[in-house]
């Protein structure tokens, strides 16, 4: 109808990535490693997965518990605000900041949405994702720094927010261009044109990246399944889905 034909001509397809890319890792109880923080499997979040239609909804409510249980055998004595007042001079000063050379927050945005897309389009490949994770590298030792905003007020400063924003982004993307250069694979919306197959013997596992003394650390994770044993799991794709 529209004169394109899918069966000879590659037709470019962009997974939402929300529900394909960087999400926190849960175990059979819904808990991250982070102590404390529970996350219901569905809307993204990998590691422990359910079979059933109210996966969300049943994950809810068992995350939920865990969290009280949790919460009823731990004992705070004493709050460190450290961590708190860190953050806090973090964040302000970056309102507060004068450079002699400054940059926009959207400039910055641009170029780190540029470097993203570059590497984490529908096909993906080693040259492209090692340029952009340089190009991530330089933004962040050069272009971060100079970052300044216009305006100093609290109220509703768009600009202020998008800077903080920032930071966040390109933590998120280096993550996800170093994961997609470690998995030497294709697996659902992750294509490798210069590793078109699956590899379940290597790579039918989750990759999680820790922040380790300032550098990216990339660690393969087994996958957890409520419903499934690992090996039920492979056995399941090796056979085209058929148990």
């Amino acid at each position: 109808m529209f004169g394109f034909d899918i069966r000879k001509n590659l037709l470019e397809v962009a997974p939402e990535w929300y529900e394909s890319n960087g999400h926190p890792v849960v175990d059979e109880n819904l808990a991250t490693e982070i102590p404390g923080l529970f996350c219901p499997s569905g809307g993204g979040t990998r590691g422990a997965r359910t079979g059933s239609i109210d996966m969300s909804r049943c994950a809810g409510s068992l995350s939920g518990l865990k969290a009280v249980e949790y919460a009823n055998k731990v004992q705070i004595k004493k709050i460190d605000w450290q961590p708190v007042n860190k953050e806090f001079a973090r964040i302000h000063g970056i309102l507060n900041r004068k450079v002699n050379k400054p940059i926009r927050p959207h400039t910055v945005r641009h170029a780190i949405q540029k470097a993203s897309f570059n590497a984490l389009g529908p096909i993906r490949d080693r040259a492209n994702l090692e340029s952009s994770i340089n190009e991530l590298v330089r933004i962040r030792k050069e272009d971060l720094p100079g970052m300044i905003v216009s305006a100093k007020t609290k109220i509703f400063n768009t600009e202020w927010k998008e800077a903080i924003e920032n930071y966040n982004m390109i933590d998120m993307v280096e993550a996800m261009c170093r994961a997609a250069l470690m998995r030497t694979e294709t697996r659902g919306p992750h294509y490798r044109s210069d590793f078109e197959k699956r590899d379940n013997e290597n790579w039918l596992c989750n990759i999680s990246v820790k922040l380790v003394n300032g550098n990216m650390q990339l660690e393969k994770k087994p996958i957890v399944c409520l419903d499934y044993t690992p090996e039920q799991v492979k056995n399941f794709i090796d056979n085209k889905f058929a148990l």
